[in-house]
């Protein structure tokens, strides 16, 4: 099977070298031409409507029904075969990226079963409906969308379900009596269409509501009870400042993924003048380079531009989830059968996360695009756009008013303060022993701790470095390389740290407790963040993390 899987990828790779305008158009045409069958649809309908054509119009109708019970009804969920542009990040598919599963392709199955039904009743309208047939399976191998064997699978399985469905209605004519004057054969066979069709309706709203959470409702009481109308605070619970949107009070903030390998820097919206990220966090990812996940409280005064954004992590996803935040993301890591690593595609299932990946996204709002501006690599180029960010999470019916349990916020001096007599003027975190150091120089004049290692000026208040317990996972064969990828996984386990902040520095010890970070001193009280934005160094205790 590993076998078949690197010949899949090594002819969709082969397929993206021939990728140009000309052959993008082209193959953009017939691909949507097979979207849910509408070419094939539109020639059932003309030839129900021509007398001579009505009785392949009807086997054609059947056909087809009988393949989306089949194809997308059944086999497609049981196989549950994630697409290949899940499996490997960085792709871009040129067309707006399906849902669903890969394997069979539908656009396959549903082209040769309908071809295979008119060939056997008309050889030339056939012969060209296997041409067109041929044309929009190519075309999903083109834009990356379905492996090979999926393609041929469903094409094979079109095929036989032409076949098979001629031969069964050719057989029930041959039963049915006849009557002179009166020739029920089309009545009879336009009634089993009409409960065909039922079937199929009844198995794809089965599909689609198999996994649908049950709607919960809080029961009503007539008891009335005075309640006091809280105090609402215009305060940005992320950075403390007091000039905060009254809007975005009370909502749940976003949690951004983005990349930080020497190609991405300057990272688009890192020093934002006016509104950079609340918090960054920085931690190791794989291959020893280290990822970014960037949170605002207030979705909707995100920059025009940020990025360029990557794929998902575990340890990205459980962070985000002690600030109760909307997770947005480029891809994510897969689980793989075999190997002890979890990918972020399980921990997005098994805990219910709220998030918008760019290669699943299927909302009419242009939320993620590329700018290709400064002449790097594709996978380096992908964007969010900040003024689409509101509408996209409207879109998807997200939950938007913030769970205030679960939404970690820390406490802020009402006045700037220093938190020791130990100066700290400049810090350098090393995440592991496998990664860079990132250093911070102290600027008296502005009282901002300031860092050049992301090729611009990135300015914050204040630095929390978490030291937590790190395991390296490896996955074999990452990308069908040949060679294992190492992931760096967080246990989110507690543990010690510093905050540095207007120059000085304290040891801190941090733990989750109920599902929120909580910073504590040494001696176990609370601990007080000036005013301003946060940089979160987040390393290893147990890997060569260390801090000078």
């Amino acid at each position: 099977m590993e076998a078949i899987h690197n010949i899949d990828f090594g002819i969709l790779d082969f397929l993206q070298t021939l990728h140009n305008e000309v052959l993008n158009f082209i193959m953009s045409i017939f691909t949507h031409a097979g979207d849910n069958g509408y070419v094939w649809i539109t020639f059932c309908i003309i030839l129900l409507c021509i007398p001579k054509t009505r009785k392949i119009g009807i086997y054609l109708a059947i056909t087809l029904i009988v393949e989306v019970i089949l194809n997308d009804g059944i086999i497609k969920s049981i196989i549950a075969r994630e697409r290949p542009f899940l499996q490997r990040t960085g792709i871009d598919t040129i067309i707006k990226q399906p849902s669903g599963y890969s394997f069979p392709s539908g656009h396959s199955a549903s082209s040769f079963a309908a071809a295979t039904a008119i060939f056997l009743h008309n050889k030339r309208l056939g012969t060209g409906a296997y041409v067109l047939a041929a044309c929009i399976a190519f075309s999903r191998l083109y834009f990356y969308v379905h492996f090979p064997t999926d393609v041929i699978f469903g094409s094979l399985l079109g095929v036989l379900i032409g076949i098979s469905i001629n031969k069964l209605l050719k057989f029930i004519e041959k039963k049915m009596p006849k009557k002179k004057g009166k020739n029920k054969k089309p009545l009879i066979i336009a009634i089993v269409v009409i409960l065909v069709a039922a079937i199929a309706v009844a198995a794809l709203f089965a599909v689609k509501n198999k996994n649908k959470e049950p709607e919960t409702t809080t029961p009503q009481t007539t008891q009335e009870q005075t309640v006091q109308a809280p105090v609402v605070s215009k305060v940005n619970p992320l950075t403390g400042d007091s000039d905060f949107n009254e809007k975005a009070v009370g909502k749940r903030p976003i949690a951004c993924v983005v990349e930080n390998s020497v190609s991405a820097r300057p990272q688009w919206g890192i020093n934002d003048s006016k509104n950079p990220p609340d918090i960054i966090v920085e931690g190791e990812v794989e291959g020893g380079e280290t990822r970014m996940l960037w949170m605002y409280a207030d979705y909707t005064a995100v920059p025009s531009q940020i990025g360029p954004m990557r794929s998902a992590r575990p340890p990205y996803i459980k962070f985000s989830e002690l600030f109760d935040a909307i997770f947005l993301h480029w891809g994510q890591s897969q689980t793989k059968r075999g190997t002890n690593y979890i990918g972020a595609n399980t921990i997005f299932r098994q805990d219910k996360v709220d998030h918008i990946n760019q290669m699943t996204y299927g909302g009419k709002v242009a939320l993620f695009g590329r700018d290709s501006s400064r002449g790097v690599s594709t996978e380096h180029t992908g964007v969010l756009y900040g003024a689409k960010i509101a509408d996209a999470i409207k879109g998807e019916k997200f939950r938007t008013d913030a769970n205030e349990s679960k939404y970690t916020k820390f406490n802020f001096a009402k006045e700037e303060t220093t938190v020791s007599d130990t100066e700290c003027n400049t810090l350098g975190l090393t995440f592991s022993s496998r990664t860079a150091t990132r250093d911070w120089t102290y600027n008296s004049s502005d009282k901002m701790y300031h860092c050049n290692d992301y090729k611009t000026d990135v300015a914050r208040k204040n630095l929390l470095v978490l030291f937590d317990k790190t395991e390296y996972v490896s996955k074999a064969n990452y990308k069908n390389s040949g060679s294992a990828e190492v992931y760096c996984n967080y246990k989110l386990a507690g543990g010690n740290g510093k905050l540095a902040t207007d120059g000085t520095v304290i040891d801190i010890t941090w733990s989750v407790d109920n599902g929120v970070l909580v910073i504590k001193d040494t001696d176990g009280n609370d601990v007080n963040f000036n005013v301003g934005t946060t940089w979160i160094g987040y390393a290893s205790s147990n890997n060569g993390g260390s801090v000078k």
